[in-house]
């Protein structure tokens, strides 16, 4: 998500305002900057829509990762939607998921031209070895692992959390208890009782010597 001030998206709009007004950018080059009047940004969507409507438009538009006047993606969008906001952009992609990002140099597509990118991504990212998609119970059987294993010591709340983030779902209390019981059932986790904390701790049985060695005042 961008954290872009827009303070800087306003300021281009004052600039812009304010130069049109000039008499000495009223003449030859009048042409190739037109004055924006009402008419100028009534041709232009606006919205959630406008940014979606301007991103099909051109095709595909770069991210760009400094941070100069605004990021260049959204100076592109700027010229293209009326009154553009980022969070329009973060809209569309993140949450509509209508767009996605790709690429050596990270561009931005529309969603309806996954299944032809994902040709390319084979070739270009994917192993042949592992061109394949996971079975669901296996896909969550990975990832409450790899949660436990990211946070090292959490609470049954927090474990849930990165799991649900993981697998793309929900997961309430009692399939987050059934789930860490399997897992110190089958010796990958164990259960601790941390001093000043009310709930039970859980983390990898692989971490637990570690934590012993540590609790001696040694290092792993």
């Amino acid at each position: 998500m961008t954290s872009l001030s827009l303070q800087p998206i306003q300021a281009i709009r004052d600039i812009h305002t304010s130069d049109v007004d000039r008499p000495d950018l009223q003449q030859d080059g009048a042409s190739l900057h037109p004055r924006p009047t009402e008419s100028v940004a009534a041709g232009r969507s606006a919205g959630v829509a406008g940014a979606a409507r301007a991103l099909h438009a051109v095709e595909c538009v770069q991210m760009d990762p400094l941070n100069v006047v605004a990021r260049g993606h959204h100076l592109a969008l700027l010229s293209r939607v009326h009154d553009y906001q980022p969070e329009q952009l973060d809209n569309v992609m993140y949450r509509d998921r209508a767009f996605f990002d790709y690429g050596g140099n990270l561009r931005i597509f529309p969603m309806h031209e996954l299944p032809f990118w994902r040709v390319a991504m084979r070739h270009n990212v994917v192993p042949a070895e592992l061109d394949y998609a996971a079975k669901v119970e296996d896909c969550e059987a990975y990832f409450a692992r790899k949660a436990l294993a990211f946070r090292t010591l959490c609470r049954a709340k927090t474990w849930a959390s990165w799991t649900s983030h993981f697998i793309g779902r929900d997961i309430g209390a009692t399939e987050t208890r059934c789930w860490l019981n399997k897992l110190m059932d089958a010796g990958e986790a164990v259960s601790l009782a941390v001093e000043g904390e009310k709930e039970p701790q859980y983390m990898p049985a692989a971490d637990l010597s570690a934590l012993e060695i540590i609790s001696q005042g040694g290092v792993p």
